[in-house]
Order: C-alpha cells, then structure tokens, then sequence
C-alpha cells in the first residue's frame, strides 16, 4: 500500500543514475548553506541526482527542516532541479528517535511489548530508535503522509533507510 501511494505522489519506478549524496562528505554535518555550495559545484560533473542526507530533518521520527533549513527543503529541491539533477532526499520513514514528537505524543503508532512500551528496534544517534507498528492503519497512514509531504517539497528521488525496522 505505501509504495503504491509514494509512486501516487510523484515518485518513480526509473533508476537513477550517479547520486550525489552529502553523507559521504559531511554525514549529518550539512545545513542551507553547505549544500547550495556543493551543488553550485557540481555544474558540468556527471551526476544524476542531488540527494541531501541525514542531518537535516528536526529528528529521526519528525520529518520537518530543522533551523540549519531556513528556507526549507522544498528551496534546495527546486534548486537541484534547475540544476538538472533529480533531487534526493534521506528518510527512516519507519522510525522515530524516542525524543521525537512522534515517540512522545503519539505513542500509540509505535511497535510496543506486551506492557505497552516501545520495543527498541535498534541503536544509533547515541540510543535506541523504534519501529512504527505497520499494522495499526494510523501509523501506515502517517508513513504515507510523511511521503506525500517531502516529495510535495520536489523530492522525486528518495533514499528510504532503516527499513529492517518493518520487520520486527
């Protein structure tokens, strides 16, 4: 159901070509400014797509721009696009950081032990992460409108990460 509604919402089936990815040069150290550079510099190389990794949503589980975007993602997509480069985006859409607004005000959408509380699916950013319970309909629906948001900002190309988690 949820890759029917991502390629409903722009996404494609076609491959992409050569990716430029900003985790190879900065890991979550990018912001505004860093990448309008690199892409400037990237006029005339071989390159197909302009993918902005991990460091620039507010946390793993709230897909928002955090302050290091203050024009937005929906600015550097268009900006990869005049560029002609398909525009990339990182996304754990399955996850959410137990800081995140996600984890605190809906808890209910999270993967939970027979008491209730969330099961950790796994480890990184310093602590544990868990998985969106993929079998309750609001959390497939959030999945799908987290999806429909960042490819409504011009994000064609998405690299979905931390997809292991579904399966827990």
């Amino acid at each position: 159901r949820l890759l029917g509604e991502y390629l409903d919402a722009g996404g494609e089936r076609n491959q992409v070509g050569n990716v430029w990815c900003s985790w190879y040069a900065y890991h979550e150290q990018i912001d505004q400014e860093i990448l309008r550079a690199n892409l400037a510099e990237l006029a005339g190389l071989p390159f197909d797509a302009f993918q902005v990794d991990d460091g620039w949503e507010r946390i793993v589980g709230d897909w928002q721009p955090n302050g290091k975007f203050p024009a937005g993602l929906a600015d550097l997509a268009a900006r990869a696009a005049d560029a002609g480069l398909r525009p990339g985006l990182w996304l754990a859409p399955f996850i959410a950081r137990p800081e995140s607004l996600l984890a605190r005000e809906r808890p209910h959408l999270l993967l939970a032990d027979e008491t209730g509380r969330p099961v950790p699916a796994g480890y990184n950013w310093g602590g544990p992460y868990y998985a969106l319970d993929l079998t309750v309909p609001e959390a497939q629906d959030h999945v799908a409108s987290t999806i429909t948001t960042v490819t409504g900002w011009g994000y064609r190309y998405l690299k979905l990460d931390f997809v292991n988690a579904v399966a827990i």
